[in-house]
């Protein structure tokens, strides 16, 4: 393999890499999420300090409000100080520690 089309290709992958970063910010870092509200937990409005979003495998989620889980999800870490309904679905933490002080 010629030296400029090895630079060309490493090149090219720091592009992509950069562009992925800027497009998906989340996937560089982790959230602490809280509840701002009482709300299902898929509900954007549930959630501050998500970047918009709900928790996802890599965020921490801290329940102060009645939740509503309605869809199977993933977590690093939990504290509930509140009401938490899981229902017929599956709530995975992975990776983090659970705290439970509410229902």
């Amino acid at each position: 393999m010629q030296p400029r089309h090895r630079a060309a290709q490493v090149l090219t992958v720091l592009i992509l890499l950069a562009a992925f970063t800027l497009i998906h910010p989340q996937a560089a870092h982790a959230a602490a999420c809280t509840t701002q509200a009482s709300g299902n937990w898929n509900a954007p409005a549930t959630w501050d300090n998500c970047g918009g979003g709900i928790p996802g495998a890599a965020d921490t989620a801290t329940i102060n409000d009645a939740v509503t889980l309605n869809g199977n999800v993933q977590v690093a870490g939990l504290t509930v100080n509140s009401e938490l309904n899981i229902h017929t679905y599956n709530l995975t933490v992975a990776g983090g520690s659970v705290n439970i002080f509410g229902t």
